[in-house]
């Protein structure tokens, strides 16, 4: 995935709502960059998946401080579970 000049370096596993956890191509599209994160495209969907990111931490991080853990384990992104991955 291309980054659009953001600071990421590797894989990068957001952590977004569990609405966009549901399934791997759901994720792939919450997390795509407009024009494929080449420089001077619309940064609307880099601000876009920054947002859901942040929403997403606010749910884990608020389910962590009420000690609900259960809830932290399944709004935690699985990636890697799609079975395109070598």
């Amino acid at each position: 995935m291309q980054n659009g000049g953001l600071p990421e370096a590797g894989d990068a596993v957001l952590t977004l709502p569990p609405d966009q956890l549901a399934d791997p191509a759901t994720y792939a599209a919450a997390i795509t960059l407009s024009g494929g994160g080449a420089p001077g495209t619309d940064l609307s969907a880099t601000y876009a998946r920054r947002d859901l990111a942040a929403r997403g931490f606010e749910r884990q991080r608020a389910a962590a401080a009420a000690s609900d853990f259960a809830r932290c384990e399944t709004s935690t992104p699985r990636p890697y579970a799609s079975s395109d991955r070598t």
